[in-house]
């Protein structure tokens, strides 16, 4: 479902712009929502340059610190969220 979900934020052109935009973290933007912010732009960038499928590992890793219930397992797999 992630990637799913990826993919489709991934076409939006508004959002996109405003990840290439985003100059770094304000007072008002804690540490973890800055941190999910930066790992989604790098993930766009890179989706962009790549010809070959793009392993998500270091945006999921950041999603589940942000969001622990994206990190939750059941029968030592991950849940569907």
């Amino acid at each position: 479902y992630m990637n799913s979900t990826v993919q489709c934020l991934h076409s939006v052109p508004e959002l996109k712009s405003a990840l290439i935009n985003y100059s770094g973290r304000s007072d008002d933007v804690d540490q973890t929502s800055h941190t999910l912010t930066v790992a989604t732009r790098e993930l766009f960038t890179e989706l962009d340059k790549s010809v070959k499928p793009v392993a998500p590992m270091q945006f999921w890793m950041v999603l589940r610190k942000k969001y622990p219930q994206f990190g939750q397992l059941h029968n030592n797999s991950f849940m569907q969220q």
